[in-house]
């Protein structure tokens, strides 16, 4: 006959344990790569973007650009990782953070990031300098790039439109947020106005 294994109530066979222990230590594995994933993907430990209030919309005159260097709490200044920088390798992906405030004519908000896209150069705007019969434009001064109010590349040797941070009006009050830079439209090398399209 077939033999009948009695088994005491309450007590575990081996087999059943194992499977206990086996599927213990995979949830641990688990969690483990799952930290690891998040230390990898957010390294400096912040897990939201950092969303500046610059200002009440009205702080900022329709067809002007205003340059902001946000400082953190300590007074020192604020750093994020930015297009322009991410191609220059001694800057290890992290700079300190500029921003332009444009408000175009209509009343819309834009925030640049304060920086050349093609080298990294401080970027100011330039109210007074006088470019195909108009006057006020984005000037790189270290290679003479020149972008419109609204970012756009019109001249020099930078291969693309000005990068951008996102920008939302909340209540009244700009809010700029610094951790997600968006790159400028790219164009060819060539020197043309041709961009290039994805």
């Amino acid at each position: 006959g077939a033999r009948v294994h009695e088994q005491r109530p309450g007590a575990m066979s081996a087999r059943v344990a194992r499977r206990v222990l086996v599927a213990i230590g995979l949830c641990a594995m688990l969690v483990v790569a799952a930290v690891v994933l998040v230390a990898f993907i957010w390294p400096d430990g912040r897990m939201r973007s950092r969303e500046l209030d610059v200002g009440a919309v009205e702080d900022f005159a329709p067809g002007t650009v205003t340059s902001i260097a946000p400082t953190e709490d300590d007074g020192s200044p604020v750093t994020a990782r930015l297009p322009a920088v991410l191609m220059n390798p001694q800057s290890q992906g992290e700079a300190i953070v500029r921003i332009n405030i444009a408000r175009l004519a209509d009343g819309t908000v834009l925030a640049f990031v304060g920086r050349d896209p093609r080298n990294g150069c401080a970027l100011p705007w330039r109210p007074l300098f006088r470019f195909e019969q108009r006057e006020g434009w984005f000037r790189d001064p270290c290679h003479g790039s020149t972008y419109d109010i609204e970012g756009r590349r019109v001249f020099g040797p930078s291969f693309r439109d000005l990068d951008q941070f996102p920008v939302r009006v909340d209540g009244g009050r700009v809010r700029v947020n610094i951790d997600e830079a968006i790159a400028g439209r790219t164009y060819r090398r060539d020197g043309s106005q041709t961009p290039i399209v994805p």
